[in-house]
């Protein structure tokens, strides 16, 4: 197997993971605490709204813990949404750079 063909299915998997992962938080945190999902502004899975809300999910996911209020399931659920998006996307960014590189050099 070639490296680009390598470095496009850890893409993939990793974008199917994360879009897996957050619409799992979205409906967990919709489901068991509603009236955090709507001071969110009612975040779906396709529209998180304005910056402003989108700013608002964020900063929920890094302050997220039983202090906050919310239950162990989205407690769970939105540290993993959180570990991806810290991990993932700037591994998928060098990722991308490697594999441009790779294809100018071949």
């Amino acid at each position: 197997m070639s490296i680009p063909l390598l470095a496009f299915v850890f893409l993939v998997i990793g974008t199917v993971t994360g879009f897996i992962l957050s619409y799992r938080f979205i409906r967990c945190l919709k489901k068991n605490q509603p009236e955090k999902w709507k001071e969110l502004g009612s975040p779906s899975f396709f529209d998180n709204g304005s910056w402003a809300n989108q700013r608002a999910l964020r900063k929920f996911l890094n302050t997220l813990d039983s202090s906050t209020g919310s239950d162990q399931e989205v407690i769970s659920r939105g540290r993993a949404v959180a570990l991806i998006n810290k991990i993932y996307v700037p591994t998928c960014a060098l990722v991308l750079i490697a594999m441009f590189y790779f294809l100018v050099r071949h």
